[in-house]
């Protein structure tokens, strides 16, 4: 499950929540990341996630986005 909200069109905020059902290596994942559409249809986005398990991963992403 995840959403991003846009308060104003050159910025979003997203937040995602993820469960693995009988998965024993993964159980949870939560994550949260910023756009910004420096152009009007160009833009960034950074994300951070976290996995709860018996291995926790954390990871940060720099991702170009794009705007249809």
């Amino acid at each position: 499950m995840a959403g991003e909200l846009f308060p104003t069109a050159a910025l979003g905020v997203r937040i995602g929540y993820a469960r693995w059902d009988g998965d024993d290596a993964l159980d949870k994942l939560y994550d949260v990341g910023v756009s910004w559409f420096f152009r009007r249809r160009i833009g960034v986005q950074v994300g951070w996630s976290q996995t709860d398990s018996r291995l926790p991963i954390e990871t940060v992403t720099l991702s170009p986005i794009g705007r249809l």
